[in-house]
């Protein structure tokens, strides 16, 4: 093994100041409802790796938060 070095080992992480900005940018190039697909694409791979691989995905309303609050929330829940 030599001792130079690559040019990937001189990488840096990349940073972001302001996170909540580069959210809403990113946001802005998805579809309006990419976010359901991508939880429930979370999901799927959560259950996937198990050693069972098995489960279920289920989109609800947060009751509890609904009975408190009168506001309703998606939950997802894997």
């Amino acid at each position: 093994m030599s001792n130079t070095s690559r040019p990937q080992d001189k990488t840096l992480p990349m940073t972001v100041q302001n996170m909540g900005f580069m959210l809403d940018r990113l946001g802005l190039d998805c579809a309006p409802l990419q976010y359901l697909r991508e939880l429930t694409q979370n999901s799927i791979e959560a259950i996937l790796s198990t050693s069972e691989k098995r489960g279920e995905v289920v989109w609800d309303v947060d009751w509890t938060r609904h009975t408190l609050t009168d506001v309703y929330k998606l939950a997802v829940i894997d």
